[in-house]
């Protein structure tokens, strides 16, 4: 079966029927230029580009030119990618991609080499695709709503569904914020025993003193993907299921305004050891190889085979590393404390008494 390309356009008049339908109508907005024909005819023509599938409409593109933005003053003449939308029947099928690559040549032969577009958080599928052509981020904007009690309508109550939801999501955080906090503990009091002397008890209190920050480390990243995940996009709609469970589970922790307590390098690295250990091996030498280090020094004396090391962790800072990716153990800590405190007092796991098990055990032995 022939595989069928996008062939971009410039728009014409009967083109707005087009876009403007596909748009759909969004009420009365000025916000919203491409929700009718009124207003999708006070902007330029020639920004606007036209994709085609076997000459049936797959989507547009609206771009325009500017001198000296007032958010990146260092800028003279700039090109903004307003608007990239593709019909569904279409996605798959690099239809964005063909508009973007025009609009991109189109810029190029007006001499805009600044190019400025924006993105909703939420549209993991666009943002892959501008981050793959080398798009980066160099400022952020912050949506804000407010509700007036007095006339605004009435809060919606949650389903018994959602309020379970939530209430399995807290009883994970609550004990993974209690297995981080008592593993923490352990570690500072393993700490209270360095020095050793012997190399065999040195070996062993490395080992105990790694473990607990393996759990450390691994628990903060669950209950970092529990508030602030990063799915990919998927077509049963269940990533964008997990962004609002998330929101929810942070408005009900009074943590709404708060960044990742993880950075999400610093997940991805954990997440990916193998991929970060292929990344670290072209930095070592032919005579040293050493992966995991405790050091005690500070960062201005240390040898540069503990700064090298795969897996480092400072005694005096708490700064602990895989890899690149770094982040300070106490500051996290602090962190997972203030979101223990908010956790529902009904989340808790059930515990059964051993007395339970023997007499089970015994009832399968009479069996």
């Amino acid at each position: 079966m022939t595989r069928l390309e996008a062939e971009v356009r410039s728009a014409t008049e009967s083109d707005l029927v087009d876009i403007v339908s596909h748009y759909g109508s969004e009420g009365v907005s000025p916000l919203n230029p491409f929700s009718s024909i009124e207003r999708i005819r006070l902007l330029p023509i020639d920004g606007f580009l036209i994709a085609e599938i076997d000459q049936t409409y797959a989507g547009f593109l609206f771009w325009f030119s500017g001198n000296e933005p007032l958010h990146d003053y260092k800028v003279s003449k700039y090109g903004y990618i307003s608007e990239v939308k593709v019909v569904k029947e279409y996605y798959g099928k690099k239809v964005g991609l063909a508009l973007l690559h025009e609009a991109f040549r189109r810029m190029e032969k007006a001499g805009l080499y600044i190019i400025y577009t924006h993105v909703n958080e939420d549209d993991k599928a666009l943002l892959n695709l501008y981050e793959q052509l080398n798009f980066t981020t160099y400022s952020t904007t912050k949506h804000l709503r407010l509700t007036n009690p007095a006339s605004g309508p009435p809060p919606v109550k949650s389903t018994i569904k959602e309020n379970l939801e939530l209430a399995v999501h807290m009883v994970e955080l609550k004990e993974e914020c209690r297995t981080l906090l008592i593993s923490y503990d352990e570690l500072l009091k393993l700490l209270d025993l360095i020095p050793v002397s012997d190399t065999e008890g040195k070996r062993i209190l490395n080992s105990r003193i790694w473990s607990r920050l393996q759990v450390i480390m691994y628990s903060a990243t669950i209950i970092a993907r529990l508030l602030w995940p990063n799915p990919k996009p998927r077509p049963d709609g269940s990533d964008k299921r997990a962004i609002l469970r998330a929101r929810k589970l942070r408005n009900a922790l009074h943590i709404q305004g708060k960044k990742s307590l993880l950075p999400i390098d610093v997940r991805n690295a954990i997440e990916h050891i193998d991929e970060r250990l292929i990344d670290w091996v072209p930095m070592q030498s032919d005579k040293l190889l050493l992966g995991w280090a405790l050091s005690s020094y500070d960062k201005s004396e240390e040898p540069k085979e503990i700064a090298m090391s795969f897996r480092y962790f400072n005694l005096n800072t708490q700064e602990l590393r895989v890899g690149k990716s770094s982040c300070n153990l106490n500051v996290v800590t602090k962190f997972v404390k203030e979101i223990e405190k908010q956790i529902w007092t009904q989340a808790d796991i059930y515990f059964e008494e051993k007395g339970d098990w023997n007499r089970k055990s015994g009832s399968e032995d009479e069996k």
